[in-house]
């Protein structure tokens, strides 16, 4: 059961609704059409020239030129909170997988919430199982790139990940008749510890907010799409950023992602690694930081400024 304002309805009933809401692609209806203050802000055009992070795997790796790798991520996480990882081999298996049934039918608009495994056909959940083990290695890895950005043992980082929460999203975006009065997902911050997307198109519509401007995010074919989450923030005490972005629709293609959210702390508190001197966020209770998260998501607030130490 779902709560609308006051009354209390099924998500059967929100299914059925979001099905006969989409059946007429020419029309939007007024719940859906967003405000100016939601669609506002500078978006950089293709006429400026400006670079979104890209770091590859294979240079990381590579001993003559895993220094310079790292030094680039680190500065991705400082000054973007974005990259796009480049790992070709492994991006066009999952590419192919998530385009075949039965996970187009993740992408279909108004189907019922999948709650756990026997709701997913077995040849699916068996491939699901197997993409997030291979989002839990790749998170390792660059967990290990990232604690030696930043000076601190490799298990300091990557142990707040190892055997923690991981949530998998699939989101569709059809084709909008009007993008310019709707949005896909309205500006925010990711949560939890780090964000690792796969575009099953290349179909733009990310946008990252950068010193007051949206940059558009296009997507690099063998590329996944990682962004830094709030408690990453507060892990790193602030030294890497959690950056606010959006997605806009688009008029004539829709957009599909799967996107993997992992969850982090330190022996179940949400605190600033010690190694990285006096701690400018208190220290809270995983589970009490997301319900505080999920809180100041309904009010449209940012938990992760209300742990701030000034």
């Amino acid at each position: 059961m779902e709560r609308i304002g006051d009354k209390v309805i099924s998500r059967a009933e929100i299914t059925d609704d979001a099905s006969a809401t989409f059946a007429d692609s020419t029309v939007i209806p007024d719940r859906y059409a967003r405000s100016d203050e939601v669609r506002d802000g500078v978006v950089v055009g293709s006429d400026e020239s400006y670079e979104l992070p890209v770091v590859d795997m294979a240079r990381l790796l590579h001993p003559e030129f895993s220094d310079a790798e790292i030094a680039k991520l680190g500065s991705a996480c400082r000054d973007w909170g974005f990259f796009q990882v480049v790992i070709f081999a492994r991006i066009r298996i999952y590419i192919a997988l998530f385009g075949e049934k039965p996970f187009t039918l993740a992408f279909d608009i108004g189907i019922p919430a999948l709650n756990g495994p026997r709701q997913i056909v077995v040849r699916a959940w068996d491939a699901l199982d197997k993409y997030s083990t291979e989002m839990s290695n790749l998170t390792s890895r660059l967990t290990v790139f990232m604690a030696s950005d930043l000076g601190v043992e490799q298990e300091a980082l990557m142990g707040t990940f190892q055997g923690k929460t991981q949530s998998v999203a699939f989101h569709y975006y059809p084709p909008c008749c009007h993008p310019d009065k709707v949005i896909g997902i309205t500006p925010h911050h990711d949560g939890l510890g780090l964000t690792l997307l796969l575009h099953v198109d290349d179909t733009p519509g990310l946008q990252v907010r950068k010193n007051g401007r949206w940059y558009p995010l296009n997507p690099l074919p063998g590329a996944f799409v990682i962004n830094v989450g709030d408690i990453l923030q507060i892990l790193t005490n602030g030294t890497y950023k959690s950056a606010e972005h959006r997605v806009l629709a688009d008029a004539e293609k829709g957009r599909a992602t799967v996107v993997m959210f992992q969850d982090a702390c330190v022996a179940g508190v949400v605190k600033p690694l010690p190694e990285l001197g006096e701690a400018t966020y208190k220290a809270i209770d995983n589970v009490e930081y997301v319900k505080g998260n999920f809180r100041a998501l309904a009010e449209g607030t940012r938990f992760v400024d209300s742990l701030k130490i000034m």
